[in-house]
């Protein structure tokens, strides 16, 4: 098939609920094998209806007639595998601060606090900082009693070069305790700039399971969670979590992050 015709059948699925999609096949399929694009019209709002007619142009233009059957069936596979996908991953933003849409974003505290609960088997933990977060602490633990394997890589007073003064494993209340695994990237194996002053363990996520991964600008701190202006991203499902998780695997086997016993 066409990518021209590819790139248009996924416009149209993008721009049209799968719902109507169905409507519009079922009008695509009548006897007579023309598009009929006065009854689809009916279905759409304006801006689908300039889609499917770019669609519709495009498909008779590669096809020389309308084989109107043939399109309707194209548009159904396409629909089905979007929404497929939409079903198998999201991707959701979370907010801290003022905010226009605060009645569609979630906050940075509570989505952090839901990645962790949902974690059953693994979890994993990346910050710069962080401190004065009990809730935090007790989702940590309570993941600790049902079994799973709790990683977290932090900034380390002694490692950072400066760059921090207290000790995030500290803040957490993981200091002195076996059933955390605790990493740090020592000095030796960070780059430096032109001055010698070195990089900066700066990525901010927390990963459940290899699934469910919370990016965001925020620390784990108390000004981070409800003071700030923070954006983050909410990852489900998809590839990019357990990209993230081979990652982390991948930095310890080498060396590059290396476990500090607390």
């Amino acid at each position: 098939m066409s990518p021209l015709i590819l790139e248009a059948i996924a416009v149209c699925t993008d721009e049209i609920p799968q719902a109507t999609i169905a409507d519009i096949t079922r009008i695509l399929r009548n006897p007579s094998d023309d598009i009929d694009r006065l009854a689809v019209h009916r279905q759409l709002h304006s801006v689908a209806r300039l889609s499917f007619d770019r669609l519709c142009d495009t498909w008779i233009a590669v096809n020389g007639n309308a084989r109107a059957a043939e399109l309707a069936s194209a548009l159904e596979v396409a629909a089905y595998q979007a929404g497929h996908m939409r079903r198998s991953s999201s991707i959701e933003l979370v907010w801290t601060g003022p905010s226009i849409f605060t009645d569609r974003m979630r906050s940075t505290e509570q989505t952090i606090l839901e990645v962790v609960s949902s974690a059953r088997r693994s979890l994993d933990i990346v910050a710069f900082a962080a401190y004065k977060v009990p809730s935090l602490r007790r989702a940590i633990d309570d993941a600790i009693s049902r079994g799973v394997r709790v990683r977290l890589v932090l900034e380390s007073k002694k490692q950072s070069d400066g760059k921090v003064t207290f000790d995030p494993a500290e803040g957490l209340g993981l200091t002195g305790r076996a059933d955390a695994e605790i990493y740090v990237w020592p000095l030796e194996q960070r780059l430096r700039s032109d001055r010698g002053q070195s990089g900066a363990l700066h990525a901010k996520f927390v990963l459940a399971d290899s699934t469910a991964l919370f990016v965001s600008s925020a620390n784990l701190t108390e000004y981070a969670m409800n003071l700030n202006l923070e954006l983050g991203v909410l990852i489900r499902g998809g590839v990019e979590p357990g990209h993230v998780g081979a990652m982390i695997d991948g930095l310890i086997q080498r060396g590059v992050l290396k476990r500090m016993f607390v």
